[in-house]
């Protein structure tokens, strides 16, 4: 059963997916930048994410919905980076 779909007693409506699209659009008007291009200087760079591809829909404009594509390894440098900072966090506490 789709969101929004009446079936369910709800509005019709955009389902999760179109949420995220209407983020993706707000944040690229709010910088002014594309996509890709705030993601890569705001989240992946500083994460040290290396690689990444967002897929574009018919109108050449990423899909933040769906659109997201990452290496293995960079998807698991958040997870790593976290553990680090928590490795050293507890180190600093027991100093």
């Amino acid at each position: 059963m789709a969101c929004g779909d009446e079936s369910d007693g709800r509005a019709p409506g955009p389902g999760p997916g179109g949420a995220t699209a209407l983020l993706g659009k707000l944040s690229a008007a709010g910088t002014g930048q594309a996509l890709e291009a705030y993601g890569w200087a705001k989240l992946f760079a500083p994460l040290g994410v290396e690689q990444f591809h967002w897929t574009a829909g018919d109108d050449g404009v990423a899909s933040p919905a769906s659109g997201l594509r990452l290496t293995p390894r960079d998807l698991a440098q958040p997870v790593e980076q976290g553990s680090d900072r928590r490795r050293a966090h507890r180190t600093v506490l027991r100093s």
